[in-house]
């Protein structure tokens, strides 16, 4: 559970991945903003497609699901979009690893402020 300003706190699902290969490293300009993303960045990208893609396969083997429309497509569609983290190979985190790490920190000091009887504090 993640805090989510309209909601309170919301599941998420978080896929983590690394980036080892010279696959993601290579200096690629974006075609359409010729401006450059770091590896890590790509890697997050695609992390959705990734799922989506493995879910058409498995309808179209286990189900016969030719249109993307099978169970396990209609499973992923219902749990919302996987928020992807990709640690680098040179120590770099991608941008949703940073707020996660933030996130984590402000849940931890609310913690301990309402252990202590500080309650909210601004």
């Amino acid at each position: 559970e993640l805090p989510d300003p309209a909601l309170g706190t919301k599941r998420t699902y978080i896929e983590i991945k690394t980036v080892s290969g010279t696959k993601w490293y290579k200096s690629v300009r974006e075609r359409n903003s010729g401006e450059r993303k770091r590896a890590v960045e790509r890697r997050v990208a695609v992390i959705g497609e990734e799922y989506e893609a493995t879910a058409r396969a498995g309808d179209e083997k286990y189900f016969g699901a030719q249109d993307g429309r099978g169970p396990i497509s209609r499973r992923l569609a219902t749990i919302g979009p996987i928020r992807g983290i990709a640690a680098g190979r040179f120590g770099e985190l991608s941008e949703t690893g940073h707020a996660l790490v933030v996130t984590m920190a402000q849940a931890r000091v609310k913690k301990v402020d309402l252990a202590l009887g500080r309650g909210e504090m601004e």
